[in-house]
């Protein structure tokens, strides 16, 4: 790589990092202020913060590739909707749609397919490549989406440590996964080649934050509470 190229991708990193950060930092500062405040105005900062000020519901320029029997998914892969969800375990802003999405996975069954893609930012977030590792050797064993659950119930717990694998090993002896296998995997060669090669994916697309949702292939300007979030799905079934 010529030292120009160099230059202009060390510039997008940065980029990157600094809007993660200024995310992450809206985050905890709503949530200081309470949960009906965190509900109500934390997730319209990080919506303001991370869309350039767009308001329609389903503004931006990105596409996301159609979700296959290959991806991290609840529901039905032939689904009228499709929400897919690029997101990083040890984000903050992540954890803050976690029980909103979760709630609509409920309230949407066998009607939405829920996909959740790997955007983890080292930059910013130490673990988070370690803890997308966690969660594709959980899935090897047929348990993604309890690590999933898991990582983000915890996230303040395992975020801040040197070194999170013995805690990533318990949370699998927890939900009665093969501790040994799931080590094996989770520090494979092969398994972090997914993670990085999924990273590469969507460097290559355009993301730039997280979370990013896109429905049915088109980004979708983070709705900013649960109501408008299930507004949204419900008017993409309804053919609106």
């Amino acid at each position: 790589m010529d030292p120009q190229s160099k230059n202009a991708q060390k510039t997008k990193w940065q980029d990157e990092a600094a809007r993660q950060k200024r995310n992450d930092l809206l985050t905890k500062i709503a949530l200081w202020g309470g949960l009906a405040v965190f509900l109500a105005g934390s997730i319209w900062a990080l919506t303001a913060a991370s869309s350039n000020n767009t308001n329609s519901s389903s503004a931006g320029g990105l596409t996301a590739p159609k979700a296959t029997s290959k991806d991290f998914q609840t529901g039905p892969l032939n689904a009228k909707v499709t929400l897919a969800e690029y997101a990083d375990f040890q984000c903050p802003a992540c954890k803050a749609y976690y029980p909103i999405v979760k709630q609509l996975t409920t309230d949407f069954k066998g009607k939405v397919n829920f996909v959740y893609r790997y955007f983890p930012l080292e930059t910013v977030h130490q673990n988070a490549k370690l803890a997308a590792q966690a969660g594709y050797a959980a899935s090897l064993q047929g348990k993604f989406w309890q690590m999933h659950d898991r990582l983000f119930d915890t996230q303040d717990s395992w975020a801040g440590l040197p070194d999170p694998t013995d805690t990533f090993v318990g949370y699998a002896k927890d939900l009665g996964l093969d501790t040994t296998q799931f080590k094996k995997d989770m520090t494979a060669q092969t398994t972090a080649d997914f993670v990085q090669n999924a990273y590469n994916q969507d460097v290559n697309m355009g993301l730039n934050s997280t979370p990013t949702f896109f429905l049915n292939g088109k980004q979708l300007t983070s709705p900013q509470s649960y109501q408008a979030f299930k507004d949204v799905l419900s008017q993409a079934l309804a053919g609106k």
